[in-house]
């Protein structure tokens, strides 16, 4: 990638720079379709990341990682780190894959996935609005990884 890009840089001219953005613009799309499953937990919108794909996870079947973005309340989204959260699940089931046999003794391990939350942001719904969204999250994601 980085020798296309240089090739880019040193015989083509400004269409060709967009050209390369939208390819990687596409094969970031094509990457969030696979792994990220949109959805609303209790009215609050959400991210669910698998590594595997599988869109039809249960919450109760895998190990759930609850995911607030950074932002105090005020600043950033539940996308701005999906690449990097979908990299993270990844790895966490690659970790619990390569377990302890012994401690694991024939038992199937539970897969990992990651709940990024999108809570409303300040100014236009002041605190604690976020904060009271993200424990309904909280709550939603203990009931439904209950069943």
């Amino acid at each position: 990638f980085v020798k296309l890009a240089r090739f880019v840089i040193k015989n083509f001219s400004k269409s060709a720079f967009q050209f390369l953005f939208d390819i990687i613009d596409i094969s970031q799309t094509m990457l969030l379709s696979r792994y990220v499953r949109r959805m609303k937990c209790d009215g609050v919108p959400c991210s669910l990341i698998t590594s595997d794909g599988d869109k039809s996870t249960n919450l109760g079947d895998v190990n759930l990682v609850i995911y607030f973005h950074g932002g105090g309340y005020f600043v950033g989204n539940e996308h701005q780190y999906l690449l990097h959260l979908i990299r993270l699940c990844q790895s966490l089931n690659d970790f619990g894959a390569k377990g302890n046999d012994a401690q694991n003794s024939g038992k199937s391990r539970k897969k990992c996935a990651i709940l990024s939350v999108g809570y409303s942001l300040s100014p236009e719904r002041p605190y604690p609005c976020a904060l009271e969204e993200c424990y309904k999250v909280f709550r939603w994601c203990l009931y439904k990884c209950s069943r």
